[in-house]
């Protein structure tokens, strides 16, 4: 996980030097939008997404032929109710994880004026800053830090962009070590994905 976080962090570090001489038009920015978070290959669990929110800050730096880089830096929470199906009766669990997330939105779009539609692939690094399950569940302990990435689409309009993605973890959600239980240990090997739509104003 060491050796993940230096990779990102060089990458972020390049991207954003490598676009820092250019004459470009720029801007911070402030975002906040809604999430539905869900769980790959549950076998024991029947799941439903819950809603959960994302607010945070951007850099925008638009770019020559149609591109722009936009680092953020979001508080993302993301909640998931889980209906244990594995025994003879039926128990339901809801968990919510909260992160601090760093996207890296890479974009390219037409400038048609008034509007700017675009594409996106979104790099981005999540770090666990606090978790809550009901009924007691204990899940044990969850990894600190995981990678991922996006793709979607958006808007510019004015000052105001409009966005969606579907995001995908690498990284499992935890360490199965001494986890003995088995619907457990499956929640713990599966991967957090979700998508997500968001408003932003451009300063």
């Amino acid at each position: 996980m060491k050796v993940t976080l230096k990779v990102f962090c060089i990458a972020f570090a390049v991207c954003v030097l490598a676009v820092a001489p250019a004459r470009a038009q720029r801007g911070f920015g402030v975002k906040a939008g809604i999430y539905t978070n869900q769980l790959s290959n549950l076998k024991n669990y029947d799941m439903h997404s819950n809603l959960g929110f994302q607010a945070g800050v951007l850099y925008k730096i638009n770019l020559p032929m149609g591109f722009a880089i936009q680092p953020e830096l979001l508080y993302v929470e993301k909640n998931t109710k889980l209906e244990n199906n594995s025994g003879t009766t039926a128990t339901e669990d809801k968990y919510n994880l909260r992160y601090l997330q760093v996207p890296v939105s890479i974009q390219w779009g037409v400038n048609l004026m008034l509007f700017r539609p675009y594409v996106q692939v979104v790099p981005y690094m999540n770090f666990l800053m606090g978790k809550h399950f009901t009924n007691n569940a204990d899940f044990g302990d969850l990894h600190k830090a995981n990678t991922g990435i996006g793709v979607g689409a958006g808007l510019d309009v004015w000052k105001l962009q409009i966005s969606g993605r579907y995001n995908w973890d690498f990284n499992k959600m935890g360490n199965t070590d001494g986890t003995t239980y088995s619907s457990y240990k499956e929640l713990k090997q599966s991967k957090g994905r979700g998508l997500e739509f968001s408003v932003a104003f451009i300063f």
